[in-house]
């Protein structure tokens, strides 16, 4: 990465333990050594969604990138801001909407019209539905379009995304710091 661009701000990392466990020791140090400091450490989840709206704010991209995201991580992300009752939701998009986050998703209410609502004045740009639209494959996850467009050879090549991970791989990884 351009180190003007690291230094802008515009990339970052929030993370929270899982479950309330703590971070392993010298993760502090290590995370320093290894990203100039672009790791922040928040108590909980709802300190994570916090932060990450009030950085989304102040940023105000034009776009918002992620693979899937319109079939599961921005259903995700609003399931855990109404779960967490955040009242600064709206942020994901430009337009402040004073609706109700939570009575909208317990009556299973995310639909297609309201994520794209919820996002008004950004440009959403999923990566899955556009491999959908331009490649002819039989998997469509990070892993396998990295080594049909990227030409990566497995798990010994750096490129490597690796499978998805199961919430029990993720908690494991909190007990040492090179896991991380």
């Amino acid at each position: 990465l351009d180190p003007a661009f690291v230094d802008s701000g515009r990339e970052f990392v929030i993370m929270c333990t899982p479950d309330s466990r703590a971070m392993p020791f010298g993760f502090a140090d290590q995370r320093m050594v290894r990203t100039s400091g672009t790791h922040e450490i928040v108590g909980n989840e709802s300190a994570l969604l916090s932060n990450f709206l009030s950085k989304l704010l102040r940023l105000d991209p034009d776009a918002l990138v992620g693979h899937d995201m319109l079939g599961f991580g921005l259903d995700l992300l609003l399931a855990r801001m109404a779960a967490r009752r955040t009242r600064t939701w709206s942020c994901i998009g430009r337009l402040v909407q004073r609706r109700d986050l939570t009575s909208m998703v317990k009556s299973n209410s995310i639909t297609s019209w309201f994520k794209a609502e919820a996002v008004a004045g950004r440009l959403v740009v999923d990566t899955y539905a556009s491999a959908k639209e331009i490649r002819k494959e039989k998997d469509y996850s990070l892993a396998a379009l990295s080594v049909s467009i990227l030409g990566v050879k497995g798990p010994g090549d750096p490129r490597f995304l690796g499978p998805a991970t199961n919430s029990d791989a993720v908690a494991s990884a909190y007990e040492a710091t090179e896991t991380l």
